[in-house]
């Protein structure tokens, strides 16, 4: 193990452009990959963060008393098309705020005096609220604002699960074209070692012991390069967030999936390629 590591150092150094040059373009690689799944990730976020299809919100003057309001809730519930009604409290009247606003940090700054008092009805599993629990709400008294628009919160929803889908297939065309050129490339780079390959031979080296540091510097430059392209999608995601309204998403577990992905295209590049170049004979090389 400490010949391959020692051996595995000194190919760094015998080769310092070459081993730069093949960690930038799977880095490179590997970023962009990074990139589109933190745009699926952000989609993700955006489906989490818009209500449930179905459900119905009603503002309340301040003005109205509790009494009415418990009354009206209970003849609500008692429809066969409400699963429940409730009525909000400040936390959740400001995280249904943060989802019109498409700002939590602004929903959060707003006074407790300047909140509105709001009802939620929820529809059983898969349905929706009726007609007639929305005709209810609207007249009665204390009932400022109605929002109903389940046709247009599915619209929505349907448009950001086919973007969802669609980062998803291209995620996966690229994980597909990334492993083509990361075998590629590992093979490429063996090739051009086929000379330093030649003179460890002669010099006695056996071939059980030229896979250990040749593997093992596939591995390490496949694990820099996950990392790498992680840190590279994680700063544009926060400059995107910064600078535009769209939601991207880097979790923590991007960064060991580009990792793995890195290493296992290095280790079978690397294993193609060493194969290739060990099985010649030394005077052919």
């Amino acid at each position: 193990m400490i010949w391959s590591l020692r051996e595995a150092i000194l190919g760094f150094r015998r080769r310092p452009w070459t081993h730069s040059s093949w960690l930038l373009a799977l880095t490179l690689c590997l970023g962009c990959i990074g990139w589109v799944r933190a745009h699926a990730e952000g989609t993700n976020e955006i489906l989490q963060r818009l209500d449930p299809a179905g459900e119905v919100w009603a503002f309340l003057n301040e003005q109205v008393d509790d009494e009415p309001i418990k009354g009206l809730l209970a003849r609500l519930e008692a429809l066969p098309s409400v699963r429940q009604a409730r009525l909000l409290n400040d936390e959740q009247v400001r995280r249904r705020l943060a989802s019109e606003l498409r700002d939590p940090q602004a929903a959060q700054e707003i006074p407790d005096a300047l909140l509105p008092r709001a009802i939620h009805l929820t529809p059983p599993s898969g349905g929706q609220v009726a007609p007639a629990a929305i005709t209810i709400l609207r007249a009665a008294p204390g009932v400022e604002s109605v929002d109903a628009g389940a046709r247009e919160l599915l619209r929505t929803r349907a448009r950001v699960r086919q973007i969802h889908m669609g980062a998803h297939l291209l995620s996966l065309l690229l994980t597909l074209t990334i492993v083509i050129l990361g075998v590629a490339l590992g093979r490429l780079v063996m090739s051009l070692r086929r000379e330093e390959i030649a003179v460890l031979r002669l010099l006695g080296a056996t071939r059980d012991r030229l896979i250990g540091p040749l593997m093992l510097t596939g591995v390490v430059v496949g694990i820099a390069a996950g990392l790498g392209g992680y840190c590279m999608s994680a700063a544009l995601g926060h400059w995107m967030r910064q600078s535009t309204d769209l939601i991207v998403a880097t979790p923590a577990d991007l960064a060991f999936r580009l990792m793995l992905l890195g290493a296992l295209t290095q280790i079978a590049g690397t294993g193609l390629g060493m194969l290739s170049e060990i099985q010649k004979p030394e005077l052919e090389q």
